[in-house]
């Protein structure tokens, strides 16, 4: 077996892609999306138009009313429950651009809980080159 093919085959086992991909699977597990203006240090909720649903959320960008690129941070609506014992994570992809992060992911819940991952496993943003 080549070096090349053994370096794809390791790097296959290690990736997990993510559960979720676009702007609707985000929404039909209850995030939301929150954008930060760097230069305004304000956050902003914006409207996701229904044809950008089922566009990837990853590298998506976002403009404040200043002109300045935003950047996403998706998080669970404020309904939802958190409790002593939960498997609680946060996500980030800084090799995207805009880098992104996922805040309080329960990884007890779908659809995190659909994922296994095995030791020297992580989780994969499809978008960073995957």
């Amino acid at each position: 077996m080549s070096n090349e093919n053994k370096a794809t085959k390791h790097v296959a086992r290690r990736h997990v892609p993510l559960p979720v991909t676009t702007f609707a699977d985000l929404a039909a597990f209850g995030f939301e999306v929150h954008v930060w203006c760097p230069r305004c240090h304000k956050w902003g909720r914006p409207t996701i138009p229904a044809e950008r649903l089922r566009t990837r959320f990853a590298g998506a960008g976002f403009r404040c009313g200043c002109g300045a690129p935003g950047y996403p941070s998706f998080r669970p609506g404020p309904h939802a429950p958190k409790g002593r014992g939960d498997m609680i994570a946060d996500l980030y992809c800084p090799h995207c651009l805009p880098p992104w992060e996922m805040r309080d992911i329960r990884l007890d819940q779908p659809p995190w809980s659909s994922v296994t991952l095995e030791k020297g496993q992580r989780l994969h943003c499809q978008a960073a080159g995957g």
